[in-house]
């Protein structure tokens, strides 16, 4: 063979130039993520996500993995969020790949678990608020009057991460509870998208103690006793029938 007859085999080389590199977009558009390889023979190029879930294309069609260089996103979810894997290979090895970050961005959101909330006097008690948000939001309480409430020996926040990252667990326990301290109380949320608060409501109901609630349980016991005798009075004998 001679040397004009031989070919040179190339492993695959992803060109970042013409690649796209980590990108940040706004929920609800569109986008398309593009990974440029050459080598010899021509590197096929597939897509995979990082963590290996599928791959949303649209709303009717989710994928494992995608072929081709260009990887179209549309009307991307903050369930889109994370980091996308080109693979470049032409059988010559090694193949190659190339780690792209999709972010997504969104305001705030808030869902309350319990919007009313009772204690007694004297007891402490916790407040929850979950949000969402990217980027990260500022995230603190505030009493009606809008002012934001700070770590005391009365008050204890926290902001616990959630899985996905952009999801927290807001608290505030309160300690102590005296009659100033029922009213309404906010839980708030800002980023540079946007912002958002929910409301919860402290109110007050007298704890009963351990003998009200045994004589409660016992007076039900009771009529439930009375209710089937009535039914099947043949069913039950009489206390005096024991005897």
């Amino acid at each position: 063979m001679s040397r004009s007859d031989s070919t040179i085999n190339l492993p695959p080389n992803i060109d970042d130039s013409l690649s796209s590199s980590d990108v940040i977009v706004r929920e609800g558009t569109n986008e398309t993520l593009t990974c440029k390889a050459t080598g010899f023979p021509t590197p096929s190029v597939k897509w995979k996500r990082d963590d290996n879930s599928k791959i949303t294309i649209n709303r009717t069609l989710q994928v494992a993995e995608w072929e081709g260089e260009k990887l179209e996103l549309t009307k991307i979810s903050r369930l889109d969020m994370g980091a996308y894997l080109c693979i470049a290979s032409n059988g010559v090895p090694p193949s190659v790949s190339k780690r792209i970050k999709l972010s997504v961005d969104f305001p705030p959101m808030l869902w309350i678990p319990h919007q009313l909330v009772g204690a007694p006097l004297a007891y402490s008690v916790t407040l929850e608020c979950f949000t969402e948000a990217h980027p990260s939001s500022l995230n603190y309480w505030t009493r009606e009057d809008g002012q934001m409430i700070h770590d005391s020996s009365k008050y204890r926040a926290e902001n616990i991460p959630g899985n996905p990252s952009y999801k927290t667990h807001m608290t505030l326990t309160i300690n102590n509870i005296q009659q100033s301290d029922y009213g309404t109380y906010k839980c708030m949320a800002k980023n540079p998208r946007g912002e958002t608060d929910g409301i919860i409501r402290l109110y007050t109901y007298e704890k009963s103690s351990a003998l009200d609630e045994f004589k409660k349980a016992a007076n039900r016991s009771f009529g439930q006793l009375l209710r089937f005798r009535k039914k099947f009075p043949k069913a039950v004998p009489a206390a005096n029938a024991l005897q």
